[in-house]
């Protein structure tokens, strides 16, 4: 059993996220994890200045309820960031939360990119919610999420009793694989939510995304669909939402593809999920760039109900440097761009058909 810290980054005091919290706490409760929830409405989390106080053992400078909270997240097994959707990412205040674990970092000898912290490894899960309901409503948010994993996760190490940790070559840390995707179920349904599942398209095959969905989807034909029983869950997920990999198109990925790689694989993952489920709803990355989405729909196009368009208004991968008020909503004024440029090219790949 686990002791769970729920960081409520925001909303109203009893909002839609609040009763999210509070569904969430219910359940883990429920299962036997003890849970504290500690509200940034009412603890104020400023961000992080850079000042570096921290690095030479000085506490930090900012006085609010920051330090106060450190020894909590340094003893929760695992830590769940809640939020509601604020243009199209986390709340401020949970981004300010999260800068300030830099003065919780430790030096590490051997560094990833270059960087030189090496943070406690958390099990951690992501709460959140959106007036409206479009599929594509929380990419932005999640993408984060998904950069830092999926790009080399592998679903079957994260099933049953036996769980295989994984190294995660992106970031050098370790996952325990302890919340896998019987939990990710469980959590769905709690929330009353429906599940959306990547698939790992970086270092995965075609058919572990395939057998993925054996295990979620069939009643009980085949290995994965009797190992799902085996794990205690007889009835299918029927999961509806996957994504054939994430944003592969970058080279900072690992596994990245060419365009032309990248058509052929959704191709095969397509047909083999469509095999296994012909319900299934199928999605990939796509983004302002002609070859790729060409390339994408010309393999593919027969196979897919969305393509998934990734976008950063506030890139901030390695700094903390945002935008400020009036940036923000300069912003507003452009962000269907991307949108507009992958239809015209969706409309060319029509017109020449």
């Amino acid at each position: 059993m686990k002791k769970i810290l729920v960081i409520q980054g925001g909303g109203r005091a009893k909002g839609n996220t609040a009763q999210l919290v509070n569904s969430f706490v219910a359940g883990a409760e429920e299962s036997g994890h003890s849970v504290e929830v500690i509200s940034l409405l009412k603890n104020e989390v400023k961000g992080c200045l850079g000042c570096n106080a921290c690095r030479y053992g000085k506490p930090c400078i900012q006085k609010d309820a920051f330090n106060d909270l450190v020894p909590k997240i340094k003893d929760a097994g695992c830590i769940v960031f809640a939020s509601p959707l604020y243009f199209w990412a986390v709340s401020a205040r949970i981004k300010a939360f999260i800068e300030r674990f830099y003065c919780i970092a430790a030096e590490d000898p051997n560094p990833p990119l270059g960087r030189y912290e090496k943070y406690p490894i958390k099990d951690c899960a992501l709460l959140m919610t959106s007036a409206d309901d479009f599929f594509w409503m929380f990419e932005q948010a999640v993408s984060y999420y998904q950069f830092a994993l999926v790009s080399s996760y592998h679903w079957k190490d994260a099933a049953g009793p036996q769980r295989k940790p994984l190294f995660d070559k992106a970031w050098r840390v370790e996952d325990p694989n302890t919340f896998g995707t019987d939990e990710y179920i469980r959590l769905c349904r709690k929330v009353g939510c429906e599940p959306y599942i990547c698939t790992n398209a970086g270092t995965g095959t075609a058919e572990e995304m395939s057998d993925w969905a054996e295990y979620c989807n069939l009643e009980s034909e085949g290995q994965y669909a009797k190992w799902r029983i085996e794990n205690g869950n007889p009835q299918p997920y029927k999961v509806k939402y996957w994504s054939i990999g994430n944003e592969n198109y970058g080279s900072w990925e690992i596994g990245a593809k060419c365009a032309d790689e990248w058509g052929r694989l959704v191709r095969e993952a397509a047909k083999m999920l469509r095999h296994v489920d012909p319900c299934v709803e199928l999605s990939a990355a796509a983004f302002p760039d002609v070859d790729w989405n060409i390339n994408l729909l010309k393999n593919c196009g027969q196979y897919l109900d969305w393509v998934s368009i990734h976008e950063y208004w506030d890139m901030m991968a390695e700094e903390n440097s945002p935008a400020d008020y009036e940036q923000c909503m300069a912003f507003t004024d452009h962000i269907a761009h991307s949108v507009d440029e992958v239809r015209d090219v969706i409309q060319v790949g029509r017109a020449d058909a």
